[in-house]
């Protein structure tokens, strides 16, 4: 490679690392639609890692059927969640049936049985996206 070449080259890579930059700032500049993750945030993300689509996928079905099926769906919801990490497995439930969890008060009755400290702890998500439904 010739210094001519490199030079070229060097301009290149430059011009393409400002463009990153500049697209980064747009990425993460606030916005009312967006809220960037918290450092709250990181357990979950980690277990976004840690966790496959599939048991992801099993756990948002639960959810959903245990909201479907009625009854007393609140304690069965309960006796579900003990020792699992379902709080973003709920927010996705939620958003795909939220005739049921939104408009039916169901978020409100599975959140009832928890007392704030925990409900914020274990359901993060569900708590700063839904806040005014529980």
């Amino acid at each position: 490679m010739s210094l001519e070449d490199w030079e070229i080259e060097v301009a290149r890579i430059d011009a393409a690392n400002a463009l990153a930059k500049d697209i980064w700032q747009k990425i993460t500049a606030s916005d009312e639609q967006f809220q960037a993750p918290t450092d709250a945030d990181n357990k979950t993300l980690m277990s976004l890692i840690a966790r496959t689509a599939g048991s992801m996928g099993k756990q948002i079905n639960a959810i959903r059927q245990i909201a479907e099926q009625g009854g007393n769906a609140a304690k069965t919801f309960a006796d579900y969640q003990h020792g699992k990490d379902v709080d973003l497995p709920l927010l996705a439930a939620i958003y795909q049936r939220s005739d049921l969890f939104l408009n039916n008060g169901l978020l409100k009755d599975f959140m009832r049985s928890f007392p704030d400290t925990m409900r914020r702890e274990r359901f993060g998500l569900v708590s700063r996206y839904f806040a005014d439904q529980i």
